[in-house]
């Protein structure tokens, strides 16, 4: 596999590539700082003044300056109510497509999926922040860095920094709201789980969850778009804890 070539493969230019200050005779020639990959194509025409800078020869001050690597430094994981919040910050970048985010929601048994994926800022030589908010319920999370040419590289693996340690119920979100709310919540081991919306007196509305749920956070919509204005009350259930919350609908 060709990576990189300078020049043109079965072509004699004569004395040099180019001409003046940009030509390979006596010259130092340097890559442009905003090219990032190489010539794979080595049977093309090789013209020096469309990727190449001209200097003096022998010029080696700023050799290198060129080459940004994506460096990654940092990459943390955190959990909150409603999902997990991952963070990274790269220092450089270089032909940067972005990150596809992966996860996985145990330590290694299963496979890893692509939850999501966060563009780069191509090329770089200051800092930048990245973000992304996940409520699949995974513990385990590695970024995949890919370039605009297809090339990749995986990030370490990261696990949520808080383990959840009870099951819980979380006040929806937004409250009041119109029509439609989140209901977030936690589970501390796998097991069935029930979620149900009543009215005032107790008749049930909506049954939102009925089924074996995995440990972790989970996040549930209510649409409310056929019920009237009032308040609701909203129920978690688990063979081992019950609880109850209210809610505001306001048209």
């Amino acid at each position: 596999k060709i990576i990189d070539v300078i020049g043109q493969i079965g072509f004699d230019p004569g004395t040099e590539w180019g001409s003046g200050s940009i030509s390979t005779a006596d010259n130092t020639i340097r890559r442009k700082t905003e090219v990032g990959i190489g010539d794979s194509v080595g049977t093309d025409v090789f013209v020096p003044s469309l990727e190449w800078d001209g200097f003096a020869i022998d010029t080696f001050d700023g050799l290198g300056s060129a080459v940004l690597p994506v460096e990654l430094t940092s990459f943390t994981a955190k959990s909150t109510k409603a999902g997990v919040m991952l963070n990274w910050t790269t220092a450089t970048e270089v032909n940067n497509y972005g990150f596809q985010v992966e996860s996985r929601k145990d330590k290694g048994e299963s496979e890893w999926e692509k939850v999501g994926f966060v563009e780069g800022h191509g090329n770089s030589n200051s800092p930048k922040e990245y973000s992304f908010f996940d409520n699949s319920g995974a513990t385990s999370y590695r970024l995949k860095q890919v370039d605009f040419n297809g090339n990749y590289e995986y990030s370490d693996v990261v696990t949520v920094s808080s383990v959840l340690t009870k099951t819980e119920l979380y006040q929806n979100s937004p409250n009041p709201f119109n029509p439609s709310t989140k209901i977030s919540f936690s589970l501390a081991e796998t097991g069935r789980v029930n979620v149900s919306v009543y009215n005032v007196i107790g008749q049930k509305v909506a049954e939102l969850v009925n089924q074996t749920m995995e440990s972790g956070i989970h996040n549930v919509d209510f649409n409310a778009s056929n019920l009237t204005s009032g308040l609701y009350i909203y129920r978690l259930e688990t063979p081992n804890y019950s609880k109850t919350m209210k809610m505001l609908l306001i048209k």
